[in-house]
Parts: C-alpha cells; structure tokens; sequence
C-alpha cells in the first residue's frame, strides 16, 4: 500500500489492523521524497513517513528508488541503510538490482528481502544461485 499510506493515514491504518498486520507499505522515494499517485506526484518526506509508519501494525516497507528502478544499475543503499534505521522493522528493497552481487549487498545492509524483476527477466540474475547465497550469508 503506497498513496494510501502516504495521504490518508486514518484508512491505512485501518486496513494493516483489518488485515492483521499482512500488509506491506511502499515507500517510493526520489531524493529523499515520497512519490505518489503513481509517481506522479511528492509527498512527504521518506523520513517523515517512516517515523510513522514505524508505529502501525503492518509487515514491512517496500523500499523504492525511483530513480534506480528498471536500471539494473544497483540499488540505493544507503536510502536502504535509512530506511531500515527509521522504520526499525522489515524492510524490502527494490529498485536498480542488477546482479547477484547487489542482492548479496542489500542483504548485508539488513534488507529483509528484495525484489528483483528486469535482472530475472533479462537472465542477469539466477534465483537459485540468489537464494543459496543470501541463505549462506544468514547462516
């Protein structure tokens, strides 16, 4: 849930306690501000968002770099770095993996997960080899 969290809070809120706390927030971000409306628009601040969001009972943050997303150029991590420490729960990121190596550094960075599409898509990344290495790096 994005715009949603970001602009109406009152109904975020209502839907992560609806849902039992299954639902993730998305935080896209550009320059340290939250995109809405579909990138369209800015919000508020990411660090604004994440000191409230920190408070509600949802399942993590999906964070966003919308200026990495679809590059394969790495992604933000020290924005992810940020994220982590404002939001004090899980935390996803998204936006410019490109290799097994960014993905190996996103975990070392506390990412609870990523998500990875264009480098799957474009056979940059093999996911078994992805999930064997972030595994080995856990243990």
């Amino acid at each position: 849930m994005g715009s949603v969290a970001a602009r109406n809070p009152d109904l975020a809120v209502a839907i992560c306690v609806a849902a039992h706390g299954h639902v993730l927030l998305s935080l896209d971000v550009r320059a340290g501000v939250a995109r809405v409306e579909g990138w369209t628009e800015d919000g508020a601040t990411a660090a604004e968002l994440l000191r409230e969001w920190r408070t509600w009972p949802a399942a993590g943050v999906v964070y966003t770099d919308t200026a990495r997303d679809g590059l394969l150029a790495g992604p933000d991590l020290d924005g992810l770095r940020s994220c982590i420490e404002l939001y004090g729960g899980p935390v996803i990121a998204s936006g410019g993996i490109g290799s097994l190596d960014d993905i190996t550094a996103c975990a070392a960075a506390g990412a609870a997960g990523v998500i990875v599409g264009k480098a799957l898509y474009e056979g940059r990344v093999d996911l078994a080899l992805a999930m064997r290495a972030v595994e080995s790096a856990a243990s």
